[in-house]
């Protein structure tokens, strides 16, 4: 699960790459108003494939902010 918070509303985008870099799904990409939000990921590929266990990067863009939290992803 990730959580965050939005202080005004925003257009957000939340996409999750591999250790590499490699894009492995867009989660969000959409204007949402200000307030909390808790979005979950899968595990699986923009294509729907489900991907190893490992670490990968969640990057949260706003057109104000961009910040990226490392995940570890189990099965």
């Amino acid at each position: 699960k990730i959580n965050f918070f939005l202080p005004n509303p925003e257009f957000v985008k939340i996409n999750i790459y591999d250790s590499l870099g490699r894009f492995i799904r867009q989660l969000l990409a959409k204007h949402l108003s200000a307030g909390k939000y808790e979005i979950q990921w899968d595990g699986r590929s923009e294509d729907e494939k489900t991907v190893p266990s490992g670490i990968y990067f969640c990057s949260l863009s706003t057109e104000n902010v961009e910040k990226s939290l490392k995940i570890c992803l189990l099965k």
